[in-house]
This record gives structure tokens, C-alpha cells and sequence, in this order.
């Protein structure tokens, strides 16, 4: 091997190890990115699932609600039906 060949398989080894550097930091910084990702979708989740609960609550609140107004509509038209029967028998 020439001195000129081991010159130039040495800047192809110094080439080669430079990238392969420069690749394990783009995969030390693409880790650390989907870390904070993940950390960050983890509370996303947390925040859904205690929403999806007070959603639920509420839901549970509001059927409530609507069962005790449909209870007192049919009461006030039982009453309206008894006024109206006691007005139809006074005339």
C-alpha cells in the first residue's frame, strides 16, 4: 500500500467515524425528543381519563335532572287533570 492509499484510507476512516458520531447524536437527541413526547402524552392522558370522569358525573347529573323534571311534569298534569275535574264539576 502507497503512503498516498493509507493517506486516503485514512481520511475515509476519519469520514466514516465522523458520521457514524454525528449519527449517535441525532439518536441521543431523537431519544430525548420522544422521551418528553411520551412524558407529555402520559399527562395528555392522565388529564382525559380525569375529564371522562367529571364528563361522566355530569352526565349521570344531568339524567338525574331530566328524570325528576319528567317526574314533576307528570305530576303538575295529574294536578291540571284533578283542577280540571274539579272545575268541571262546579259549572
Amino acid at each position: 500500500m502507497t503512503e498516498n492509499q493509507e493517506k486516503q484510507l485514512f481520511k475515509t476512516l476519519e469520514t466514516l467515524v465522523t458520521g457514524v458520531n454525528k449519527i449517535q447524536s441525532d439518536v441521543t437527541e431523537v431519544k430525548e425528543t420522544l422521551n418528553k413526547h411520551s412524558d407529555i402524552l402520559s399527562k395528555h392522558s392522565d388529564i382525559l381519563s380525569k375529564h371522562s370522569d367529571i364528563l361522566k358525573r355530569l352526565e349521570a347529573k344531568t339524567d338525574a335532572i331530566a328524570e325528576k323534571v319528567m317526574s314533576h311534569e307528570i305530576r303538575f298534569t295529574k294536578v291540571e287533570k284533578k283542577i280540571e275535574d274539579l272545575e268541571g264539576g262546579i259549572h
